[in-house]
């Protein structure tokens, strides 16, 4: 092999790791939201079910991991007590994430999810609040080296300020108003 022929070699060699490394397996407390969003006493108890998507992807958010990062979530943020059994809860809350595509390679990696969220006063009741909250998280080279890395932070991120803002609604619902 000539010089040329051998420099290029360890260039796809050296590079190889940035684009072919496995994905970082996204955890519930990476996606959970550790912030307060109700200060004064919890309006009840809650029972969470959460639909995330696992078939046939690069980056996987199965059920009970987004179960488990909202159930952490809602409980940081202060609405409700604790997270019941559904036949014993004074609310209900479902989430279902309807879009959170893998991100495209790249140096600069944009992730745009869009979930479903439904909170009742118990669990056959009209809901309290309906909505479909969209969020994007972007990530960079400068994030993060690796591109599985980079796409697992842009996938966290969205899905954090997604839930952020879905605690944010509920709060505005649930919260007396002057």
């Amino acid at each position: 092999m000539g010089s040329i022929a051998l420099s290029k070699l360890a260039c796809v060699l050296a590079l190889f790791p940035l684009v072919s490394a496995c994905a970082t397996e996204i955890t519930a407390q990476d996606l959970a939201v550790n912030e307060r969003v109700h200060t004064g006493a919890p309006f009840g108890s809650v029972a969470i079910t959460a639909e995330g998507i696992h078939e046939h992807r690069y980056y996987p958010l199965p059920n009970e991991r987004l179960h488990e990062a909202l159930t952490r979530s809602v409980e940081q943020a202060g609405l409700f007590t604790n997270a019941a059994d559904p036949n014993a809860a004074d609310y209900s809350l479902e989430v279902k994430i309807i879009d959170l595509p893998d991100p495209s390679g790249g140096m600069t990696m944009t992730v745009q999810a869009l979930i479903g969220w439904t909170l009742r006063h118990g669990k056959d009741t009209a809901p309290l609040l309906e909505s479909v909250v969209e969020s994007k998280a972007t990530k960079t080279f400068a994030d993060a080296t690796l591109g599985p890395t980079r796409g697992t932070m842009a996938i966290v991120g969205a899905v954090q300020a997604n839930i952020r803002e879905g605690l944010a609604r509920m709060a505005r619902v649930l919260e007396p108003h002057p």
